[in-house]
């Protein structure tokens, strides 16, 4: 069991990394004001699927409890300085709800289209600003120079998908797995 909870400890820091590499592309693809937006952007989409899977996987609630802790208490601490007219905990909970509605009313590939044009907003606009915002879906859509930057970073997106986040959400499904097996 000491070897499942020390995997299961360190998914906090994975995450952090997973999300820092992936936002390195991205930022250096839009150029933002404010690098740490987009990688605020990423680690709570990132941290939308690991709760998802902590719930598919039936993960016990005290111990959901505690990643999520764990993780939010660190994001609170590193992203605190981004929130000006809005609380960071606004934020959080804006982007979670978000990600929620689609994947209760989704399903199949259409998941991650849904999922990637909520994200596609969230980091374009983080890109434009200094602060962080609320958005929702349907409003302030983005508009980029032209057809090909919107393609460029779908792509980029989808890249990052297949080669981080994908990889990095079945590593925590497994220990998630581990972790959810009663002891005979």
């Amino acid at each position: 069991m000491f070897f499942k909870q020390k995997k299961f400890n360190q998914i906090p820091d994975k995450l952090f990394s997973t999300a820092s590499v992936c936002s390195l592309d991205l930022i250096n693809f839009l150029k933002p004001k404010n690098d740490k937006l987009i990688v605020f952007e990423i680690i709570v989409y990132i941290v939308s699927r690991i709760d998802l899977a902590m719930v598919r996987n039936q993960l016990q609630d005290p111990l959901r409890t505690e990643l999520l802790k764990s993780i939010w208490l660190k994001v609170n601490a590193d992203y605190s300085d981004l929130a000006e007219d809005i609380e960071i905990h606004e934020a959080i909970n804006d982007r979670m709800y978000q990600y929620g509605e689609i994947y209760r009313s989704s399903a199949g590939t259409d998941i991650l289209k849904r999922l990637h044009a909520v994200l596609l907003q969230l980091i374009y606009h983080a890109g434009k600003n200094k602060c962080l915002f609320i958005w929702r879906k349907g409003h302030n859509t983005f508009i980029l120079a032209g057809l090909t930057e919107k393609i460029a970073l779908q792509n980029l997106l989808s890249e990052l998908e297949i080669k981080k986040i994908i990889p990095f959400e079945a590593d925590c499904n497994k220990i998630f797995r581990e972790m959810s097996t009663k002891r005979e």
